[in-house]
């Protein structure tokens, strides 16, 4: 049997270029009349769902288009999946599709169902209809329905209740705690390469869903422990709560779900269970300790190489900020070297590379710690004339912040020239000055400071 529209009625209509809801209010008040079999038809025939279209909406079949809002429904799904998404036209078409089954009732279980599964299929893939209304418009016998409504909200308790208490159906659950499970995870992941140093991202919330399953199961079991004297309704209760928790033990939460538990059953119920969640969590103790140990080597070889590259980057008198604005070099001297390493002893290497700029002269003391176990910070020259100290004028120094064992790096100290009378030959008193650091001794607090006298720098003019 087929269906045609009233003539009077689709004669005095055009949809083109009419608001879709507009669309929608009139084809719901549409009168069809039945063409028998047989009868030719003189009208329009797009409400008989074309196979191809059927096809799109994934739905599971075509609707029986016997009246307006069925029309309406097809219109409206086919919108849907064209990508319209105005949220009143995805509550429109939630509601018409209620209103379809409260319509047929039990008298015609074929379109029924097929109501049903465009429903489903509806309520699972918009993103765009209002999660409450709909709620509150659904019956609660639809608990598929009710549960892919509660998804969206993100009530995981609600869902999980539906699908272990009300529908019984333990695996549905669990497919559902597994599927929120990658979710989660896929989005940690996701989050963890664009921030990489924020810490709320490695805590994964989504194990909650598993507690909270195994809260309902452990649950279930109180009930029946506290409710009834056979002993199988609760040997099946707990062995189902059991074995949900020992499968998905490193996904769980081992205090709150021992806290769940029933007080008063004997311990022998829990003694495999205890065994294993005793074995799991000395298992993650054990990985979780490797990969702080793992994270801590991987740490120090970082501030290591950065300790590096930063000593590097300041023995090049050019990369030194302080430096920069100087000006050019226009000659430097071959080291001289003040301090000889002693044998056997806490000693420091220190020779000095002499700079002549055009007002400025810099001298660029080159430091080796040779101090086993020991890390000196803040390493520094004094340097003080010796002679008439009105020639040079102290302009700058630039510390050396970190220098570990077996590292050598640079220290700077600018004297300022006076234009009228130049570089003038003279003698300078060094003094090496540093802080030393046992970065092995955590028994001692602290650290203290070092003072070494260095050999005489000479400055000589005719070289310069």
């Amino acid at each position: 049997m087929f269906f045609h529209f009233d003539s009077a009625v689709s004669s005095s209509h055009d949809c083109s270029g009419v608001p879709a809801y507009d669309v929608v209010t009139w084809m719901k008040d549409l009168k069809l009349r039945a063409v028998q079999a047989g009868e030719k038809s003189s009208g329009p025939s797009f409400w008989q769902v074309p196979p191809c279209l059927s096809c799109e909406l994934g739905a599971g079949g075509s609707l029986a288009l016997d009246d307006g809002a069925a029309v309406a429904c097809v219109y409206l799904e086919y919108l849907v999946s064209a990508g319209e998404d105005s949220p009143m036209l995805h509550n429109e078409l939630g509601y018409l599709l209620l209103d379809g089954l409260k319509r047929i009732g039990g008298s015609d279980h074929e379109s029924s169902s097929i109501y049903r599964q465009w429903l489903r299929t509806f309520l699972m893939r918009s993103k765009n209809y209002d999660a409450k209304a709909q709620l509150s418009w659904l019956p609660e016998t639809f608990f598929h329905e009710r549960a892919l409504v509660l998804a969206r909200m993100q009530n995981h308790k609600a869902v999980l209740k539906i699908y272990a208490i009300s529908l019984r159906d333990d695996k549905l659950a669990e497919n559902y705690c597994e599927n929120i499970w990658g979710e989660a995870t896929q989005s940690r992941d996701t989050r963890l390469v664009t921030e990489p140093h924020n810490p709320e991202i490695l805590s994964n919330t989504a194990s909650d869903v598993y507690t909270t399953l195994a809260n309902i199961y452990a649950s279930q079991l109180v009930i029946q422990h506290s409710t009834t004297d056979a002993t199988l309704p609760c040997a099946v209760a707990l062995g189902k709560a059991l074995g949900f928790m020992h499968r998905n033990l490193n996904r769980l939460h081992p205090a709150k779900v021992l806290n769940a538990l029933p007080v008063d059953l004997s311990l022998s119920c829990y003694a495999k269970f205890t065994e294993a969640l005793i074995r799991s969590s000395e298992s993650e103790r054990r990985a979780a300790l490797v990969q702080h140990n793992l994270r801590r080597v991987e740490f120090v070889n970082l501030k290591y190489e950065l300790t590096r590259q930063q000593i590097k980057q300041q023995s090049t008198m050019s990369a030194v900020p302080e430096l920069a604005s100087l000006g050019r070099v226009k000659r430097s001297l071959t080291p001289v070297v003040l301090s000889e390493c002693a044998e056997g002893g806490e000693a420091y290497h220190v020779s000095c590379t002499r700079h002549a700029l055009d007002s400025h002269v810099v001298l660029q003391f080159h430091v080796t710690n040779n101090a086993r176990g020991q890390q000196l910070q803040n390493v520094r020259v004094r340097v003080e004339p010796l002679g008439d100290a009105d020639l040079y004028a102290h302009h700058a120094e630039v510390p050396l912040q970190i220098l570990p064992f077996e590292s050598t790096g640079s220290c700077y100290v600018v004297f300022r020239t006076y234009p009228a009378v130049g570089i003038v030959s003279s003698l300078f008193a060094c003094e090496l000055r540093f802080v030393v650091v046992d970065p092995g001794d955590l028994n001692v607090s602290g650290a203290y400071l070092e003072e070494i006298l260095l050999q005489n720098l000479e400055l000589p003019a005719s070289e310069l």
